[in-house]
């Protein structure tokens, strides 16, 4: 329902405000925010390659135009992003539900 997607966005933009400069999140943060939360992990999240792949993908046009010097994701870059991991360690949740039970399990949401 509306009101839990409403509380899964609001933890999706704390955390890229903990892990943003300039409004925006470099590989390496996106990395660091992963690995401090446990889910740069084969046996309980992602590989490191597939992590790097889902950074790669969900970097939008708009950003890549804006950043030459290195690939920076967007909030909703970032929510693609964590959508798409969470379907990688929740794969047999449906995509809304997959989100919230990933945060869940690393941030006690």
């Amino acid at each position: 329902d509306e009101e839990d997607d409403g509380g899964v966005r609001a933890h999706l933009q704390a955390i890229f405000d903990v892990y943003a400069t300039e409004e925006t999140i470099t590989e390496v943060s996106y990395l660091q925010f992963l690995s401090d939360v446990g889910l740069l992990n084969p046996d309980n999240g992602a590989t490191r390659v597939q992590a790097i792949e889902l950074f790669r993908l969900n970097v939008s046009s708009e950003s890549r135009e804006r950043s030459v010097e290195e690939p920076r994701l967007t909030i909703g870059d970032f929510e693609a992003c964590m959508v798409c991991l969470a379907l990688i360690v929740e794969a047999d949740a449906e995509e809304g539900e997959a989100l919230k039970v990933m945060l869940g399990r690393v941030l006690d949401f």
